[in-house]
């Protein structure tokens, strides 16, 4: 998901003078740390996976959105080093959540395409993911056939689920959609936010029935879709409306460190009590769940 910086946290903040090399330092100097937003099922309430969000804990400037420094993570370089260490930093998390007991969920990593486009990127992910991250990607990305899409293949085809991110700002026409290996599609805050805070009644009408295809022929496709940037609760009452199956925003809570996730998280139970689990809780290891139509 696109994120918005946060002024408040990050005054005083050049990113355009801060120079790659400061960037690799930060990182190997630990001052990176990652959060969690939740996505929340439309249908139950329940937890049904995060997004990890890299932060920059600044020693001057406080704790940083990625949205103030993503001109270094355009850069190759940077990209790389900070993707490896993400997915091997949220496995460590995941582990550190079942050692204390509980139900962990699907946690996404975003992957920036020059990095997923490297020559040995799939059997790196696999060995350091050990099963237990998936992937979001940018729709520019999966114009890139040659050198991208060969990866997210593999990488589905071990299971691990693909997620398409910001659907909306890009070029990925209704046919693209349907030919696209992916599990999740993740449709862009800007629609969100339109559907309670439209132009006119005419462009709600439009945008709504733009919705509406889009849902159902990602249901169609057996394509599981999340609505970002849910801020309000009429927000929520519209894209619960128009069948979306998952949502993500402020209303269900900002991102948070790994720590603080542990409220969403649930006690894990043993095989005999299992099938006892309501709806109040997420299910036991979400990780292998097949999300079908309105799973939730």
């Amino acid at each position: 998901m696109r994120e918005q910086p946060n002024p408040s946290a990050q005054t005083g903040f050049d990113a355009a003078s801060v120079s790659i090399d400061r960037m690799i330092q930060a990182l190997e100097h630990e001052e990176f740390v990652l959060y969690y937003q939740p996505q929340i099922s439309v249908r139950t309430g329940n937890v049904r996976g995060a997004e990890a969000l890299i932060r920059w804990r600044h020693p001057r400037h406080g704790l940083i959105s990625a949205a103030q420094f993503l001109p270094a993570l355009h850069d190759v370089r940077f990209a790389r080093r900070v993707g490896e260490w993400a997915v091997l930093r949220a496995r460590q998390d995941i582990e550190r959540w079942r050692r204390a007991g509980l139900a962990t969920v699907p946690v996404s990593i975003n992957v920036h395409p020059e990095h997923l486009a490297m020559p040995g990127f799939v059997p790196s992910f696999l060995a350091v993911a050990e099963g237990l991250i998936d992937i979001e990607i940018i729709e520019t990305a999966l114009q890139r056939d040659g050198d991208v899409l060969p990866a997210v293949s593999a990488l589905r085809a071990e299971g691990v689920r693909v997620a398409l991110d910001d659907f909306g700002v890009g070029y990925s026409s209704f046919m693209r959609l349907a030919e696209l290996p992916i599990d999740l599609l993740k449709v862009d805050k800007l629609f969100i936010s339109a559907l309670t805070r439209p132009r006119t009644e005419a462009h709600l009408l439009r945008l709504r029935r733009i919705l509406s295809a889009v849902v159902s022929l990602a249901h169609l496709c057996h394509i599981a879709t999340v609505a970002e940037g849910v801020e309000t609760n009429a927000d929520l009452a519209a894209v619960r409306e128009l069948g979306f199956d998952q949502s993500q925003g402020y209303l269900h809570s900002p991102a948070v460190s790994a720590s603080e996730f542990r409220k969403f998280l649930q006690p894990t139970v043993s095989d005999e009590s299992s099938d006892k689990i309501s709806s109040v809780g997420a299910p036991l290891d979400l990780r292998r769940d097949k999300i079908n139509v309105r799973a939730g």
